[in-house]
């Protein structure tokens, strides 16, 4: 769900760092996991929030692509949890 939004560089008005911060309190025996989610999309929506601040746009394009890169990141741990 972050994707489009970091792709048009729109703020997460929605609070999609949010819901996914939410699902890594599910208890379900993966614990380190879910840390290790939780800290990707801690550090995500950290950067996105800071985004709104930057005026030069190469900079901010690159604040997006870190931002794209921490929750891509939590994504596929997500996935593979067990693989």
């Amino acid at each position: 769900m972050a994707a489009p939004l970091l792709w048009t560089r729109q703020q997460d008005t929605v609070g999609v760092i949010g819901l996914a911060l939410n699902a890594t309190l599910e208890r379900d025996g993966y614990q380190d996991e879910r840390d290790r989610i939780r800290e990707l999309l801690t550090v995500a929506r950290s950067l996105w929030d800071e985004m709104a601040a930057i005026d030069d746009p190469d900079d901010r394009r690159t604040h997006m692509r870190a931002t794209f890169r921490m929750v891509y990141l939590a994504d596929v741990l997500a996935v593979t949890v067990g693989a």
